[in-house]
């Protein structure tokens, strides 16, 4: 069951750990700890890219951690493959710019 969570950002809506992956309980509670913490700075990243770079600068970047952050930031209204889509948009803008300039 999701529980709700709020520290001195907004409020983070916190899904039940993702069964398989082998996340134990403890990690789960620690990448859940990170993301509440940091939760203007998840739920405001534009790109996949930024979210990488910001999960591995917060110590939650590696496999399984991106599993609970992506559960989290679904749980919260961010789609994964948005984020992914983004970037891949960014990227053929910025080839596209390169090319013309």
């Amino acid at each position: 069951m999701s529980q709700v969570r709020q520290m001195s950002g907004p409020r983070v809506v916190v899904p039940d750990k993702p069964a398989g992956h082998g996340i134990a309980r403890g990690q789960f509670d620690r990448v859940v700890e990170v993301f509440c913490a940091h939760a203007g700075e998840f739920l405001a990243v534009s790109n996949h890219v930024e979210l990488a770079n910001l999960s591995h600068r917060l110590g939650v970047g590696g496999y399984p951690d991106t599993v609970v952050v992506s559960a989290l930031l679904g749980a919260n209204g961010v789609r994964w493959r948005d984020l992914v889509a983004a970037t891949v948009r960014q990227v053929a803008e910025y080839t596209k710019a390169r090319q013309a300039g």
